[in-house]
């Protein structure tokens, strides 16, 4: 059985955003390369786990477009809800634009630069709640990233520069920049796609908060390595549609939470259109 057939269901380039405990460069591992177009609309469901108890719930509306033979745009506008303890706040997210231009092609596969930004289209101030409630980070963070994709395997770097603090009035937060690495596997089963794959992202340097008085506090343990298994499926159905799931697992424990981040399970439903 080819790669992926003997570990579960492939890797097939399942476009869906967000699904690790990241703060944009995730977009990096998802925008892979694309014959055509695609539209996407993705439910996503998560839970940050104890002790903030936090639900995440998002609607988000994706597209990927080919600018030409080796050149696509990968877009995505978040609309969301958080709740837990002390609230819920709801509206748009940060948007995400990412460039993805081929740099190298062949029958062993393609490698791709990609070049972008998460956008400070969100709330980080709503319903006087924490950082952690909030929709949006507060800053423009522009984003880099280099990919391998081969028949039934991908691996990429992405890096993640953090913009300014945000403006929330509790937690005025100043995250640390964010490496990515991505490695997987694809195939498929019948008509059936699958994907397997490692997501690790390290936060080079911790985060800070200001305090009421101007001094400044880091926060420990806020540049833990953080490692997702991820897990996806695509079915086909008819006249260019397909239906696509992912189920994103933290395989350590992330004990800071202040940056709204940190996810202890990961569930996104969503159908796609190609053409």
């Amino acid at each position: 059985m080819p790669v992926l057939r003997p570990i579960v269901f492939p890797m097939l380039a399942l476009p869906l955003f967000a699904q690790c405990s990241d703060a944009g460069v995730c977009a990096l591992e998802r925008a892979t390369p694309t014959s055509g177009h695609r539209i996407s609309l993705v439910g996503q469901y998560g839970r940050s786990g104890s002790p903030d108890d936090l639900t995440f719930q998002s609607l988000r509306l994706e597209g990927q477009f080919r600018l030409g033979p080796r050149t696509s745009v990968t877009a995505v506008l978040p609309f969301g809800r958080v709740s837990g303890p002390y609230g819920s706040t709801s509206g748009l997210g940060d948007a995400i634009l990412v460039v993805e231009q081929s740099l190298a092609e062949g029958s062993w596969g393609r490698l791709s630069g990609q070049l972008g930004a998460r956008f400070a289209t969100g709330e980080d101030d709503a319903a006087a709640l924490p950082q952690r409630y909030q929709l949006g980070l507060g800053s423009t963070d522009p984003l880099v990233g280099l990919r391998l994709d081969a028949p039934s395997w991908e691996l990429g770097l992405g890096y993640q520069k953090a913009g300014a603090r945000s403006a929330n009035g509790q937690e005025p937060l100043k995250r640390g920049d964010d490496l990515l690495f991505h490695l997987g596997a694809r195939g498929s089963l019948g008509q059936v796609g699958g994907s397997l794959k490692a997501v690790a992202i390290q936060r080079l340097g911790r985060s800070d908060l200001r305090e009421p008085d101007g001094s400044i506090r880091t926060l420990p343990d806020s540049d833990r390595l953080q490692v997702n298994l991820v897990g996806g499926l695509s079915l086909p159905l008819d006249r260019g549609w397909s239906l696509e799931t992912r189920l994103a697992l933290p395989l350590f424990k992330r004990p800071d939470n202040t940056d709204g981040l940190k996810r202890a399970l990961s569930v996104e439903l969503g159908a796609t259109y190609r053409f």
